[in-house]
């Protein structure tokens, strides 16, 4: 699952870890070893009967664009979390099929949850080689429209088929994903490449089209995903940001390229309003950023506003200002 923003270190770290690119979800499903499961802890029958987090805002489907691709998650009332995620993977084991996983979270706090994961890799002959166990903890935007895990509590670890721990780090890349809905399945190519908003079937979609545009551009920010953020940036557009200073489209995604403007988060954390007028989209919200600029720490909040327009059949932001509210 990636609200989860991945970082510019995710394959590197996904592939020690036995996945690409992607941050999965828990798996204490049948044909684990219980080695596997040291992570989780003793949990007793009663502690897990009559669990039921329906008003927790994480319930419901994801969808996370990584750089190896797209991963699915649905997270369940009862504590439950199913992921699905691309058939193979590179990790120390080499090449391996993964299964789709299954799991448990619980929350923390109003937004966030803590999630375990296991995920069980074979060889082409369907030969057992070893499982990955995640814990991450997403924490779901103001909105409740995105997700994001900042990677900083995050912990994975490599098994062998005997259950011997190959590989364990903690901490990783931030990880990003979009709230699926019936019509807004997520994926990025639906916001770059639907129809002009005449076409659409309804306001709202339109609407929500352009919404889910917009998280996908700070999702390719925050993820350093400069081939995302270069299809979603027009290629005259241009950031004012909060001290006046104007970026060009090649100054500010070279800044992020070579690391000298890193975010670490950047989420809505208001309903991002949206209005029309022909082929040109105005989309104004508050957010939350932590970001790094020339080694300084910065974490703020501010009003967006953005213009987007509908070039060959995609919308793309054109101008982007934010004002900081002190």
């Amino acid at each position: 699952m990636q609200t989860y923003v991945f970082g510019r270190n995710v394959r590197a770290l996904t592939a020690a870890a036995g996945i690409v690119g992607t941050m999965t979800v828990a798996a204490i499903g049948a044909g684990i070893a219980p080695s596997d499961l040291v992570s989780v802890g003793s949990v007793s029958a009663e502690e897990t009967a009559a669990v039921d987090y329906a008003g927790h805002p994480i319930i419901g489907a994801w969808m996370a664009a990584t750089p190896g691709g797209p991963a699915l998650s649905a997270f369940a009332a009862d504590g439950s979390v199913v992921m699905g995620v691309q058939p193979t993977a590179v990790g120390p084991q080499g090449v391996s099929f993964v299964s789709a996983e299954v799991g448990m979270w619980e929350p923390e706090g109003e937004r966030g949850v803590h999630f375990t994961a296991v995920q069980i890799l074979s060889d082409a002959e369907g030969n057992l080689t070893g499982t990955l166990t995640i814990d991450g903890y997403p924490v779901v935007s103001e909105d409740g429209q995105s997700l994001l895990d900042d990677g900083t509590r995050a912990t994975f670890t490599v098994r062998d088929a005997s259950g011997a721990v190959l590989d364990a780090s903690a901490g990783g890349p931030p990880v990003t994903a979009l709230k699926m809905a019936v019509g807004a399945p997520g994926f990025a190519s639906d916001a770059l490449t639907e129809a002009t908003p005449s076409a659409a079937t309804t306001a709202e979609e339109n609407e929500n089209l352009v919404r889910a545009t917009e998280r996908q551009r700070l999702g390719s920010l925050v993820n350093a995903d400069l081939e995302m953020a270069d299809q979603l940036h027009a290629e005259d557009f241009q950031l004012i940001n909060p001290a006046g200073g104007a970026l060009t489209k090649e100054e500010y995604l070279g800044g992020i390229a070579s690391g000298d403007i890193d975010y670490l988060v950047f989420e809505p954390s208001s309903e991002i309003a949206v209005r029309f007028h022909d082929d040109t989209a105005i989309v104004r919200y508050q957010s939350n950023i932590h970001i790094v600029v020339g080694g300084e720490d910065i974490v703020t909040h501010g009003w967006h506003t953005d213009l987007y327009e509908q070039r060959d059949g995609r919308w793309q932001a054109v101008w982007s200002q934010m004002t900081e509210i002190q």
